[in-house]
């Protein structure tokens, strides 16, 4: 008996050293950790810039890491985190938008309209020539085949602020910096191709896709020789339709892409030309001098439609190549769906009410604008944790992690991390401004371990080393890690 007793003793005490040899294992690779990070963020790259990092996991709810968890980081497109969050709160999963052609007046038996057709935009980021064409073909189908009286636009669903607070003026003219409009169109931008003259001093030849009359052009580049170096330059003036093209082009030269993209100034003109030829095209003519006939006490009624794909289709439209655009346009859908015309300002008091609902305090967030353009956005590292652990634990978590972008797959990460343990594992949201860097999201690590981490970084500015490449050296160290044991990243991807 005694001999059994001391048989199942000694066992305990095996076991009992091995959990707490166990235990002194994780925490010591947790040091380890905490070690190889900090060794990676000792580098003359961030000494004059500010970091802010926040690591845990989801399982424990522990921290692994934390370097300035408090202090008040420009996200940039991490902005877009909280974009995702709040528009899955306030408009759903399956919220889409509904762009419609309304008609007033009466339409006759031979197809005549004595009236008004009205292209009434819902905010939808993603409209395009092609859903325009589809209006007007409905149209048609609906028996118009001629207007005596005008095409009007409604875009009313926002305000007309198209330009975000915060935004640099001279990023105006491009791409990024689209207008946004309740009634867009190609997402607001054109393509600008430019090819060689005939002949060695001959102006360049310019051609705008779509093609729109709402826009002019100013031609000042010239052809040169071959084998010339090209020194072209494509932009807008500030506020106007005016498109410059000054500089030179070789005569050789043939190119296949835009020389440059540029936004509209204003996309409501570009979607009523654009409305005005699809009719015309489908044989609706257009007399807008006609006499209109008394349309006073008229409903409008719906006479065409196209529905956007769903948000969750949309939150991939955003978020894997990081839209601005669909970023805004859902970002003004939150006030407008909730009776009120669509504004930044009505959308940005929802929002502190929805992220002071997830226990962050007003005065540790700021969300000015949905894309992250804005440099008077602020957010800490720990409170992007929050949120993206709050949409972890949601119903709606598979929507928003399919939106992120994959490390080494697509999107903005399509060429980062590629060939290491965090490709096609890490999901994570980018963002870029000027001497802004910013990472945020999960990764899984060698213990199947779900993590979720933020790194931002402000005032960085460095010509050797990438910031990139510092957060993506701390992320494979994370897809690394074990409980037990810690690899080292730059030995072994």
């Amino acid at each position: 008996m005694k001999q059994r007793l001391t048989i199942l003793f000694l066992t305990y005490v095996l076991l009992l050293s091995g959990v707490s040899a166990w235990g002194q294992k994780t925490l010591d690779s947790v040091v380890a950790l905490r070690a190889a990070i900090s060794k990676i963020l000792n580098n003359v790259a961030t000494n004059n810039g500010m970091t802010g990092i926040v690591i845990q996991s989801l399982e424990s709810n522990t921290t692994l890491y934390e370097r300035s968890p408090d202090t008040l980081f420009v996200p940039a497109s991490n902005s877009k985190i909280l974009t995702s969050a709040l528009a899955l709160s306030s408009l759903g999963k399956d919220f889409i938008f509904s762009t419609k052609v309304m008609m007033q007046g009466k339409l006759d038996s031979d197809g005549v309209l004595n009236g008004t057709l009205k292209l009434a935009g819902a905010g939808d980021p993603l409209l395009q020539t092609s859903d325009i064409k589809s209006l007007a073909e409905q149209v048609f189908k609906a028996g118009v085949r001629q207007l005596h009286g005008k095409v009007l636009t409604d875009a009313t669903r926002y305000d007309d602020t198209f330009l975000g607070e915060g935004w640099s003026w001279d990023d105006e003219p491009f791409y990024y910096a689209a207008p946004v409009s309740a009634l867009n169109i190609n997402e607001n931008v054109v393509s600008v191709f430019v090819r060689p003259g005939k002949m060695v001093g001959d102006l360049v030849q310019v051609q705008i896709e779509p093609p729109t009359l709402r826009l002019t052009l100013s031609i000042t580049a010239k052809t040169t020789h071959s084998k010339t170096k090209p020194s072209l330059r494509v932009t807008r003036q500030h506020g106007v339709n005016v498109i410059q093209v000054s500089g030179t082009l070789p005569l050789d030269a043939n190119p296949s892409r835009p020389a440059e993209t540029l936004t509209v100034p204003n996309p409501t003109d570009i979607a009523q030309e654009v409305f005005e030829n699809a009719l015309r095209e489908q044989g609706v003519t257009i007399e807008a001098d006609a006499p209109l006939t008394n349309e006073e006490g008229m409903d409008w009624v719906p006479i065409a439609e196209v529905k956007s794909q769903p948000l969750y289709a949309i939150l991939q439209k955003m978020n894997k190549p990081s839209d601005n655009l669909v970023a805004e346009c859902l970002f003004k859908a939150v006030s407008a769906y909730q009776k009120v015309q669509g504004s930044w300002g009505a959308s940005r008091e929802m929002g502190q009410t929805y992220f002071q609902s997830l226990g962050i305090p007003k005065e540790q967030l700021s969300l000015v604008d949905g894309s992250g353009l804005s440099r008077q956005n602020l957010v800490t590292p720990r409170n992007l944790v929050r949120v993206l652990t709050t949409l972890y634990r949601s119903p709606d978590y598979s929507v928003f992690y399919d939106s992120l972008p994959i490390a080494g797959v697509d999107g903005t990460l399509q060429h980062r991390m590629n060939k290491t343990s965090a490709e096609n594992n890490c999901r994570a949201k980018t963002g870029s401004l000027s001497n802004v860097r910013s990472l945020s999201g999960y990764v899984t690590t060698q213990d199947g371990e779900p993590l979720v981490f933020s790194i931002l970084m402000n005032h960085y500015k460095h010509p050797k080393v990438s910031a990139r490449e510092l957060q993506d050296k701390i992320v494979v160290l994370l897809a690394n890690f074990r409980r037990q044991t810690l690899t080292d990243p730059e030995t072994n991807p």
